[in-house]
Parts: structure tokens; sequence; C-alpha cells
């Protein structure tokens, strides 16, 4: 018998902002992944680990590395597969970023962001639990 329990809809690139934070006490980080292409998938988060709060600040994206804006002067620590095979075309001059070994979302981040989904009513129904697609629709 099926049971109506809520989802969380925890994202990758949330997951891995919320690992930088825990494991690099970082204040900012910046989510990439390799997108294949020449591109990554990108957001950026401020974290206020008093609050425990995570604010989105560059929207979940697909980008070529050349374009990444980030919007302080705050350093940046780069979390995610993406850094590496794409830093060279990035243009750091005005941004700070440091990178880091955290390549993968960790289980216990994702559980943490999807108990402080739960408890502040952030979830949808299992219908409603739905892959978000970067790039569109797949053809």
């Amino acid at each position: 018998m099926a049971r109506a329990l809520p989802v969380a809809p925890v994202s990758t690139l949330l997951a891995l902002a919320a690992g930088g934070a825990r494991l690099f006490d970082a204040s900012h980080v910046v989510a990439m992944m390799d997108a294949r292409r020449d591109e990554i998938y990108v957001a950026a988060f401020e974290i206020d680990p008093e609050k425990g709060a995570i604010q989105e600040v560059v929207s979940e994206s697909v980008i070529r590395p050349e374009t990444l804006s980030l919007p302080s002067t705050a350093e940046w620590i780069a979390v995610g597969d993406g850094w590496e095979p794409h830093s060279r075309h990035i243009q750091t001059d005005e941004m700070r970023i440091r990178p880091s070994t955290l390549t993968h979302p960790h289980a216990q981040d994702i559980g943490r962001l999807a108990a402080k989904m739960h408890q502040s009513g952030q979830t949808v129904g299992a219908s409603g639990a739905n892959p978000v697609y970067l790039r569109g629709s797949l053809t």
C-alpha cells in the first residue's frame, strides 16, 4: 500500500553548497558541475551559519565558464567537479575563488536540507517530485 509522504526537492548544487559551508566553514560557496559541451551547471550561495540560512545569489543555470559572474568580492569556495576541468576559462580577475576538494554532495547534507525543508513546509507530493533539467526539456 502506497503512503502519501511528502518529498523535499533538494538540488544537487544546493547540497554541494551546504557541504562546502560545513566542511570549509565558508559563507560564500559557488557550486559547479561539469555539464559537458564546454559548459558548467552553476549556482552560488551565501550562508549564514548562525541562522543556518542559505540564500541563493546566483540562480541554478547552465553557462559557459567564461561568463561566470559572482555578486560579491568576498572569497568564494568552489565545490563540485566543474572547477578543475573549466577553471582556466573562468575569468577570476575580479573574483576571488578558492578551489576545494569537495566534488560530490554528501548524504548528510542532503538529509539536513531535506529536514529543514520538511519543517518549513517546502515539500511536494510524490507526483510533484520531478528532476529539474537546467538545459530545458529533454529531446
